[in-house]
């Protein structure tokens, strides 16, 4: 395959070990970001089948809420990928390794600090009120909050490691592991329809 991949680059006139790197990540980000959209369709339909309108909305809300935390980030993640291609090209490996490391830490404080103020301020809110939903979710949503908000911080860090690949010039890597978990969560939720009640709380820890 390898090899064949190879052979087209030298008819198309691509030479540049660099200039091949870049045009297969294209392709690839190409094949798995329009992997990741058709799952991402499939996935509305079975969401909505095994939640139900209402809560489907409230997921949606609570969704959203949770991913304005990505400011937290405080850039961590785009500083890193700068300096770290750039140690990267110097073939500076020491400094490249002071980047990950101390990124790592700094965004591993962060996460933990965040989740130890939410799941705090989770005993004094009342989440259907914020949602606008019915008081029977109540129990659902208190526990649910802070385990959705628990694995957002979890991937604060872990995600790190596309950050990585990304200065190291794989660029495909990235909507690789999104099409991957999309698709995975695509095979659990339709799972969920034919075994398991609806219920926002499975879903969401899901």
């Amino acid at each position: 395959m390898k090899r064949k991949i190879n052979n087209i680059f030298e008819k198309v006139g691509i030479k540049s070990q660099r200039t091949k790197n870049i045009t297969k990540h294209i392709g690839l980000s190409v094949f798995f970001k329009a992997g990741g959209v058709i799952a991402n369709f499939l996935l509305v339909p079975l969401t909505i089948n095994f939640l139900d309108t209402e809560n489907y909305g409230i997921w949606l809300t609570l969704s959203s809420f949770i991913s304005w935390f990505t400011l937290f980030d405080i850039g961590l993640g785009n500083g890193l990928r700068n300096k770290l291609a750039e140690a990267l090209a110097l073939g500076n490996q020491k400094l490249a390794q002071a980047y990950i490391s101390t990124t790592y830490f700094s965004i591993t404080i962060v996460s933990f600090l965040l989740f130890v103020i939410f799941f705090v301020v989770n005993f004094f809110v009342d989440w259907t009120t914020i949602f606008n939903t019915s008081q029977q979710l109540y129990s659902d949503l208190s526990l649910l909050m802070p385990v959705v908000f628990g694995f957002f911080c979890l991937q604060l860090v872990v995600r790190l490691i596309t950050t990585v690949y990304l200065a190291n010039q794989h660029h495909s890597i990235q909507v690789k592991v999104q099409f991957v978990t999309q698709i995975l969560s695509l095979l659990v939720i339709w799972l969920l329809t034919k075994t398991t009640e609806s219920s926002l709380l499975i879903f969401g820890a899901v």
